[in-house]
């Protein structure tokens, strides 16, 4: 269970990362409007964009870190299953999101607004 519990942790920081990297291709330089969850997109029109991006990984991949470290280790059952969640919960987010960053890169492309 150790070894399923290390494993599902570090998937789930790739996938967030993966996530964050995404979100800030299509996102930028200032098309909030595509970024469907309302409060990041609140905190990337406050902060700007690479900031805000940054500011969020930084939050989230510290909560999974001290969840991981303090609670999971003691808890392990609880930490598979809310680790596996989250695999899953990302597993859906990034292949979209990357969907979405080669639909808009045809659009560019398409419109002669593509630059490599």
């Amino acid at each position: 269970m150790d070894i399923l519990l290390l494993v599902l942790y570090l998937v789930l920081l790739v996938l967030n990362l993966t996530d964050g990297i995404t979100t800030w291709i299509f996102v930028r330089p200032d098309h909030y409007e595509r970024e469907a969850n309302p409060v990041a997109r609140w905190m990337f029109k406050k902060l700007g964009i690479t900031f805000g991006i940054i500011l969020a990984e930084l939050l989230w991949l510290g909560a999974v870190s001290l969840l991981y470290v303090l609670m999971f280790q003691n808890y392990k059952r609880l930490g598979t299953v809310l680790m596996g969640l989250g695999v899953l919960v990302w597993a859906y987010i990034v292949p979209g999101n990357i969907r979405y960053c080669l639909k808009l890169r045809k659009k560019a492309k398409q419109s002669g607004r593509f630059e490599a």
